[in-house]
C-alpha cells in the first residue's frame, strides 16, 4: 500500500470522515476513478433550464428564506419556497422582460419587508430594476437608477451611515462614468447619484466590508482586462470620498467573496477567474492581506465559497468551474493544507454558488445557479463557521459578513455573477467534441489539395485558404475551411458536392501550412520565424529552435524560469522548468496561437559568474539556483521553497556528472530532519542536479534511464532535441507513483505560509 495514500487516508479518518466523503476521499488517494452515482446528489426545486444569480432570503416575515433565482429564457425572476416534505412549492414568478445579469436583496424602504433589486439587460430594459415587497411574497414593479447602463453585479450597502441602504453596481463595459456606480438612497423611491470607486475597466463582481477596521466601508471588485484584476478601495470617511485602487493581484478575475476563513475576526478575500485558479488572501487587520497557498494555481472558475463541510471549524472550499468541469471542493485539513475530494458533479457548468440554511434545520446548504442543469441544491452540505449565522435577513451573502464587521452599516449580499461569455457560433461543419486532441485546424494561408474521384479518375485541384478562410473549388464557392479540421472540410465537401455527383469520394491534403506563424527569438540556437504545420507547446518551439543556449563561462545561457510569451500585446511569464520537473500542469507549457513570440532571455549575470545546482521533482519552487560556499542538499531544497506534500524525503537523489552515465548518490533528509543525521546532507558540486521523487526509488539503473532526458535538456539542448518528438507533449519526467490527476485530489498546498503581502493604501 503506497505511504502517501495511507497518509490521506489516516488524516481522512483523524478528522472524523465517514460515508460517502470517505468513500470518495478513498478512491481519489488510491486513484480510483469515483463512478458518478458516489457524487452527492442535488435536490434543487427545477432540474433543468438556464439560470443565473442565486440568492435566499426571508421575503415573507415568517422566519423561512426563500429562494431566489432568474431564468435566462424566459427573462422571470422565481422564487421557490421550501416544503417540509422535503421539496419546493411551485415558483412565484415576476416577468423582467429581459435578462438578468444580478440579484440583491435588502429592505429599502424599512418596512421590514426585503425588495427584490435585479440588474436588466434587454432591449430597452437595460439598468437597474427594483421590485417592491408588498407582503405577502407580492411584489410590485419599480424603476431603479441607472436606466440605458448594463451592469454585471449589484450589491446593497449604507454608504452614507443614514439607515437606509444604497445601491452600488459594477458595469460590464468600462465607459467615460467609470466601472462602478454608487447611488444613495432618498427614500420613496428616489435614488441620487454619488462618488463611487475610482474604476476603469470592466467589473462583473463585487463585495462591500470594512477591510481596514476603520469603520468605513470599503469596496473589493474582481474585473478583467489591464484595468481589472482582483482591487480594493479603502472608504476615507462616512461622505463617499475614496482612496485609490489598490490591485491585489493582475488577470482576468470573475468572483470575489468575503469571509473569516480562520476564525480570527478579520475578513479574508477569495478570488475565482479565468486561467487564475483560486487565490487566498488572509487579512492580517488594518487593510494589510497576505497571499496564501492556493488550493489550485490552475483552471478557470467563476465562483468560490466556504463552509465548514466536515464539521472541524475550519473553511472548506467549493467552486464553480467555467470550462464544464463541475464543482470542485478542497477541504482544509490541518497537515495537509487544502486537500481535493471527488464530491460533488464534475461535469457541467455551474455559475452562482450559495451557502445558506434553506430548511431551517442548523445546518447550511449549497445551491448552485447551473447553465442548463437548473437550480442544484445540496441540503445540509456543512455547518457554520465561527461567528456565523445563517440565516441572515437580508443578505444576498451566501455566507454572513465576518466577525468585526458591522452589521447596523454593512447591509450588502453576496458576490455575484458574473456575465456569462457568449458562445461563438459553430462553424458549418465542425464538431469540437469529435476532434482528437491537438488535432490540426485549417488556418487563411494554408494550401490545400482537393481530389474529387468519379469512379476510378481524380480530378485534383490545389485551392489556398482565403483570408476569410473559404475556398472554392469546381462547382461550389466558398465553403468554410478555416477553423475545420482536414476531416471535417472532407466531409463538408462531400456533403456540399452531393448536389451535383451521386456518392462523391473527396481526399483533401494540406499541401503546404502557412497559417500559423511562431517567432522564436533570445538565447536560442536558431532564433527566427517558424512557420510549423501542427498543434505546437512552448516546449515544442524552443525545441524547434534547436532550444536554449547552454550557459559556458564566456556567456550566459537560456533562462528556462522566465520565457516571455507575448500574445495579442499582452506578455506572461512561464516557467517552463517546472514543467519539465513534472511538478506542474500545462499552464506552464502552452499551446502556442498563430502570431505568438517567444522569447527565452538570457541568464542573469548572477548566474553566470557563479556556479549553479538544479533542484527538481516534488519540491515548491524547482528551478535553477547559485552554488553558494559549502552548500549542501538541505541548502538547496530550502533556498527552492522546501519540499511539497507529495516529496519521499527519505529518497532524494543527487545526479552528478554526464548525462549518459551519471553518479546517483542518495541522500537520506528524513533521517537527518528527525534523527539529525547528517550522513545524508552532501556537499553538493556544479551542475549538480537534486531530485525528491515522489515514490520509492528502486532500480538505480532504471532512475538513472530516467533522468537522462533531464540531464540532456539542460546540459546538452541540441542533443535532446534529436530525440524529442515535435508535438508528442510528452516531456513530463515521472518516476511513477500518482498522476498529477490522482496528486491533485490528494492535495494542493497548505493555508499556513503566505507568499505575498499587499497593504491596501487609502491616499
Amino acid at each position: 500500500m503506497r505511504k502517501w495514500a495511507l497518509g490521506i487516508m489516516a488524516a481522512c479518518l483523524a478528522a472524523g470522515m465517514a460515508g460517502t466523503d470517505f468513500r470518495l476521499a478513498a478512491r481519489a488517494a488510491f486513484g480510483a476513478p469515483g463512478p458518478a452515482a458516489d457524487a452527492l446528489q442535488p435536490k434543487g426545486p427545477v432540474g433543468k433550464g438556464y439560470f443565473r444569480g442565486l440568492v435566499a432570503a426571508d421575503l415573507d416575515g415568517d422566519g423561512k428564506r426563500e429562494l431566489i433565482s432568474s431564468d435566462l429564457a424566459s427573462g422571470q425572476v422565481l422564487i421557490w419556497r421550501p416544503r417540509p416534505d422535503p421539496g419546493w412549492t411551485e415558483p412565484i414568478a415576476l416577468g423582467t422582460g429581459a435578462e438578468v445579469r444580478s440579484i440583491a436583496v435588502a429592505d429599502l424602504d424599512g418596512d421590514s419587508l426585503p425588495e427584490i433589486i435585479v440588474a436588466l439587460r434587454g432591449q430597452e430594459k437595460d439598468g437597474i430594476e427594483i421590485w417592491k415587497n408588498m407582503g405577502g411574497l407580492r411584489f410590485q414593479r419599480t424603476a431603479g437608477p441607472g436606466q440605458g447602463e448594463v451592469f454585471s453585479d449589484v450589491a446593497v450597502a449604507d454608504f452614507n451611515y443614514d439607515g437606509r441602504p444604497d445601491i452600488i453596481a459594477s458595469k460590464e463595459e468600462a465607459g467615460a462614468q467609470g466601472g462602478l456606480r454608487v447611488w444613495l438612497n432618498l427614500g420613496t423611491d428616489k435614488w441620487q447619484e454619488a462618488a463611487a470607486p475610482p474604476a476603469e475597466g470592466p467589473f462583473h463582481s463585487l463585495a462591500v466590508v470594512d477591510l481596514n477596521q476603520d469603520g468605513i466601508l470599503d469596496v473589493a471588485a474582481a474585473g478583467t482586462g489591464p484595468s481589472g484584476g482582483l482591487r480594493a478601495w479603502l472608504g476615507r470617511d462616512k461622505h463617499l470620498n475614496w482612496g485609490r485602487p489598490n490591485q491585489l493581484s493582475q488577470g482576468d478575475f470573475w468572483g470575489v467573496t468575503v469571509a473569516d476563513l480562520n476564525g480570527d475576526g478579520l475578513p479574508d478575500l477569495l478570488a475565482a477567474g479565468r486561467n487564475t485558479g483560486i487565490q487566498v488572501w488572509q487579512g492580517l487587520g488594518k487593510g494589510t492581506f497576505n497571499q496564501m497557498a492556493s488550493p489550485t494555481p490552475e483552471g478557470s472558475f467563476f465562483r468560490v465559497v466556504p463552509v465548514d463541510r466536515d464539521s472541524d471549524g475550519r473553511a472548506d472550499l467549493v467552486a464553480s468551474t467555467m470550462d464544464g468541469k463541475g464543482l470542485r471542493y478542497w477541504r482544509q485539513d490541518q497537515a495537509l493544507g487544502w486537500v481535493a475530494h471527488r464530491l460533488l458533479a464534475e461535469s457541467g457548468i455551474f455559475h452562482h454558488l450559495l451557502v445558506a440554511d434553506l430548511d431551517g434545520d442548523g445546518r447550511l446548504d449549497l445551491g448552485a445557479a447551473t447553465h442548463g442543469e437548473g437550480v442544484a441544491v445540496w441540503p445540509g452540505f456543512g455547518k457554520p463557521l465561527p461567528g456565523q449565522v445563517p440565516g441572515e435577513k437580508t443578505a444576498k451573502h451566501d455566507l454572513p459578513l465576518p466577525p468585526g464587521a458591522r452589521m447596523p452599516d454593512l447591509r450588502t449580499g453576496r458576490p455575484a455573477p458574473p456575465r456569462q461569455p457568449k458562445q461563438p457560433a459553430r462553424i458549418e461543419g465542425a464538431f469540437p467534441e469529435k476532434r482528437v486532441p491537438g488535432e490540426y485546424l485549417i488556418g487563411s494561408g494554408d494550401v490545400l489539395t482537393v481530389s474529387v474521384w468519379r469512379g476510378v479518375i481524380s480530378q485534383k485541384e490545389q485551392v489556398q485558404v482565403s483570408e476569410r478562410g473559404v475556398v472554392s473549388i469546381g462547382l461550389i464557392d466558398d465553403v468554410q475551411a478555416a477553423g475545420l479540421t482536414v476531416k471535417e472540410v472532407t466531409d463538408l465537401l462531400k456533403e456540399k458536392l452531393r448536389k451535383f455527383i451521386k456518392n462523391p469520394r473527396v481526399d483533401v491534403v494540406v499541401s503546404r501550412f502557412g497559417s500559423k506563424i511562431v517567432r522564436v527569438m533570445g538565447a536560442v540556437a536558431r532564433p527566427q520565424t517558424y512557420n510549423v504545420s501542427a498543434t505546437v507547446t512552448l516546449l515544442d518551439a524552443i525545441l524547434l529552435a534547436g532550444g536554449h543556449l547552454p550557459t559556458t563561462p564566456e556567456r550566459p545561457g537560456g533562462d528556462l524560469t522566465h520565457v516571455s510569451l507575448r500574445r495579442g500585446g499582452r506578455t506572461r511569464t512561464v516557467n517552463i522548468l517546472r514543467y519539465i520537473s513534472g511538478t506542474t500542469g500545462e499552464t506552464d507549457n502552452p499551446e502556442l496561437l498563430d502570431g505568438d513570440l517567444v522569447f527565452v532571455p538570457e541568464s542573469s549575470s548572477e548566474l553566470v559568474e557563479q556556479k549553479r545546482v538544479y533542484v527538481f521533482g516534488e519540491i515548491r519552487s524547482p528551478g535553477v539556483h547559485p552554488l553558494t560556499f559549502n552548500m549542501r542538499v538541505l541548502d538547496a531544497i530550502a533556498r527552492a521553497g522546501g519540499f511539497n506534500e507529495f516529496a519521499q524525503q527519505d529518497e532524494v537523489r543527487i545526479i552528478r556528472g554526464d548525462a549518459e552515465r551519471p553518479e546517483v548518490i542518495h541522500a537520506d533528509i528524513k533521517a537527518m530532519l528527525r534523527r539529525g543525521d547528517r550522513r545524508g546532507d552532501h556537499l553538493l558540486k556544479p551542475n549538480d542536479v537534486v531530485f525528491a521523487p515522489r515514490t520509492i526509488i528502486g532500480d538505480l539503473n532504471e532512475f538513472a534511464r530516467h533522468m537522462s532526458p533531464i540531464l540532456d535538456f539542460l546540459f546538452y539542448p541540441s542533443r535532446f532535441r534529436e530525440s524529442y518528438s515535435i508535438n508528442s507533449n510528452l516531456l513530463k519526467f515521472d518516476l511513477g507513483g500518482p498522476s498529477r490527476t490522482t496528486a491533485e485530489r490528494g492535495g494542493e498546498g497548505t493555508f499556513t505560509p503566505g507568499t505575498r503581502t499587499v497593504t491596501l493604501i487609502g491616499q
